[in-house]
């Protein structure tokens, strides 16, 4: 990805993504175990979002810029397609941990972030 075209609407959108449980992992199993659930996380979303890029913003946010046309055609199945690779536990220094994420997706850049709270308030929007 060279460039993102900025003057065609809809020839991109953008996912921000939040890991819900690193918090409790570094608090509980240690900060070696929390690198372990960035690292698989990383790894799940950008096998996910293949061709896309992923990114990761710090601590335990991402983004993803979507500009696949399956992907950008339905941002839903998109967002399900993290979740499903997100779903099997992943060992963290000898601790099995399910990676579990909140997304907000866009295709203006301030959505995405207004979005992700509100995807926090509705659990049923999470993988």
């Amino acid at each position: 990805m060279a460039s993102i075209r900025c003057d065609q609407p809809g020839a991109w959108a953008l996912f921000v993504l939040d890991l819900d449980n690193l918090k409790i992992v570094n608090d509980t199993f240690g900060h070696l175990a929390g690198d372990a659930l960035i690292r698989t996380a990383a790894d799940r979303i950008s096998r996910a979002m293949t061709p896309d890029v992923t990114f990761r913003l710090g601590g335990d946010e991402f983004a993803v810029i979507i500009q696949a046309a399956d992907a950008l055609a339905d941002l839903e199945a998109a967002a399900q397609r993290v979740f499903r690779q997100l779903e099997p536990p992943a060992l963290c220094e000898g601790h099995s941990v399910t990676p579990r994420a909140t997304i907000g997706g866009a295709r203006r850049v301030r959505a995405a972030e207004a979005r992700l709270p509100r995807a926090r308030r509705h659990p049923a929007r999470r993988g």
